[in-house]
């Protein structure tokens, strides 16, 4: 047993996150793309001192716009010069985001919108949700204007696998509120728990750690 153990919320001083912002270029965002831009904006806005978001794209395959940045100014930049294309390859777009996150350390997340159901991946839909299985990412999917029979159902179980959360959004008026609630998701719902351990030998293995928690009047582990 280790002692002391501090627990303190995830905020702005627990080393950031890292998001890859991943937005759909389909053709099926042609009349939304001056709303998701905005808000997409909105949302680089909201990140802390300490986080880095990249912005990638998926169209005919997977894009990136702009690397692992602070600046939010160059953020803003990429999503504002963001074009459309007649392509809507999501299963590929989400293995490209799993890519750029894969030797990133520390807490990471995708972020996904699209507004139409995938027609043009070389991946299919069990590879992707393999893929979110297997990596820990959680994703956070956004589906503009999906219907229960036409691209939900997908995304859905893309983002269930990766313990992440869908958003439906039937217009772009939710978009705003839902990038706030992912954001707050992002940082709400984890906590830092830290230690100085008595084994302090420099050996690079890794270490199983059990945590016993104990809410309210009951234990759990």
């Amino acid at each position: 047993e280790e002692s002391p153990i501090r627990v303190g919320p995830f905020g702005s001083d627990s080393g950031g996150v890292t998001i890859v912002l991943l937005l759909d270029r389909s053709n099926s965002m042609s009349a939304a793309l001056p709303d998701v831009k905005r808000t997409a904006i909105e949302f680089v806005n909201l990140m802390y001192a300490g986080d880095s978001m990249a912005v990638a794209t998926f169209g005919e395959d997977g894009r990136l716009e702009q690397n692992f940045t602070t600046d939010k100014d160059s953020l803003t930049a990429a999503i504002n010069a963001m074009t459309l294309e007649p392509y809507t390859a999501l299963y590929d777009g989400v293995l490209f985001g799993l890519e750029l996150l894969r030797d990133v350390p520390g807490y990471k997340a995708i972020v996904l919108l699209t507004a139409g159901r995938d027609r043009d991946s070389q991946a299919d839909l069990q590879e992707a949700i393999d893929s979110v299985a297997v990596a820990g990412i959680p994703v956070f999917g956004i589906g503009l204007g999906l219907k229960p029979d036409f691209g939900e159902p997908e995304l859905q179980q893309i983002t269930a696998a990766s313990n992440g959360s869908y958003y439906r959004s039937p217009t772009t008026t939710e978009l705003a509120q839902i990038y706030q609630t992912i954001f707050f998701r992002l940082y709400r719902f984890w906590y830092r728990i830290s230690y100085t351990t008595g084994n302090c030998s420099p050996d690079d293995t890794l270490r199983t750690v059990r945590i016993d928690a104990k809410v309210g009047t009951q234990e759990c582990s």
